[in-house]
C-alpha cells in the first residue's frame, strides 16, 4: 500500500526555519545581484577594427597609458562578474527547485485558457 500525500509527514517550518532561510535566500540573491552589478559597471572595451578603443575615462593628461593593465583590469572584472553572477544563479535555481518545478509543470501540461489538462 502506498502513503498518500496527505500520509506524508511533513516537517513543519519553525519561525527560526524561516529566518534561516530567508537569510540564505537573501545572501544568494546578493551574490548574483553583485555579480550583475560588477557586470553593468564595468566600462568595458570596445573593439573597433581589430584595435581597443580606449575609455576616455582612462584617458588622463600626461599620465601614461598602458593597454595591458587596462585589459588585466578589464578580464579580472569578467572574472569577478562571472564568478558571481553563474553559481549566484545556480545556487537560485536549486534553491527554488520546486517552486520552478510546480511552475514548468503546470505549464507544460496546461491548454491556452490556463487550465490543467491533467487532474
Amino acid at each position: 500500500m502506498q502513503a498518500t500525500r496527505s500520509q506524508v509527514p511533513t516537517a513543519t517550518p519553525t519561525p527560526s526555519t524561516r529566518g534561516r532561510s530567508r537569510a540564505v535566500a537573501a545572501v544568494l540573491w546578493a551574490v548574483f545581484v553583485t555579480g550583475l552589478v560588477i557586470q553593468f559597471f564595468t566600462p568595458g572595451l570596445k573593439i573597433e577594427n581589430s584595435a581597443f578603443v580606449m575609455p576616455s575615462s582612462s584617458i588622463v593628461a600626461g599620465a601614461e597609458i598602458r593597454p595591458d593593465s587596462i585589459v588585466r583590469r578589464e578580464r579580472r572584472m569578467q572574472w569577478a562578474s562571472g564568478l558571481c553572477t553563474l553559481p549566484g544563479a545556480l545556487a537560485l535555481a536549486f534553491w527554488y527547485r520546486r517552486s520552478l518545478a510546480q511552475a514548468l509543470h503546470i505549464g507544460l501540461f496546461a491548454d491556452s485558457r490556463g487550465t490543467s489538462k491533467f487532474p
